[in-house]
């Protein structure tokens, strides 16, 4: 990263995973909206004003996790008649 100080987003680790409901690629596209923030206000490194902008909304969380469990329930019950 091209920050001064590297950011300390290990602290954070269960609202990353809470807001990303455990995905990766929603995870990378929130912090890469961030870093992206950081750079433009030459920031020194990314903090939780940063990132916090940029996070998932409760509402949308539990969309992404709701049609996550659809499509596993319909995966299952494909799977299950084979």
């Amino acid at each position: 990263m091209a920050l001064d100080r590297p950011p300390e987003l290990e602290t954070h680790w269960e609202h990353f995973y809470e807001r990303s409901i455990g995905c990766v690629g929603i995870l990378k596209d929130w912090l890469t909206q961030a870093y992206r923030k950081a750079l433009d206000e030459n920031a020194s490194s990314l903090t939780e004003q940063h990132w916090q902008s940029y996070a998932p909304s409760v509402s949308k969380c539990l969309q992404m996790a709701l049609l996550s469990h659809r499509r596993g329930e319909r995966h299952f019950s494909l799977n299950r008649e084979n």
